[in-house]
């Protein structure tokens, strides 16, 4: 049996560097709901980065 940490968000990276264990994230950015990230006004979906059109509110 394997260990390993699922979820890049805060506690997982800090679990991960203290327990010298893998971190696992299933989406493309970590950092769970304390990350940065944009969305579009009237959307859910998070963007890492500003979309071209600067349509993008930063939460």
């Amino acid at each position: 049996m394997s260990n390993y940490i699922l979820g890049g968000g805060i506690t997982g990276l800090a679990a991960g560097i203290a327990a010298k264990l893998p971190v696992f994230e299933p989406v493309a950015t970590p950092g769970g709901i304390c990350s940065s990230y944009y969305v579009r006004p009237n959307t859910q979906e998070r963007l890492s980065k500003t979309p071209s059109d600067e349509e993008g509110l930063s939460l």
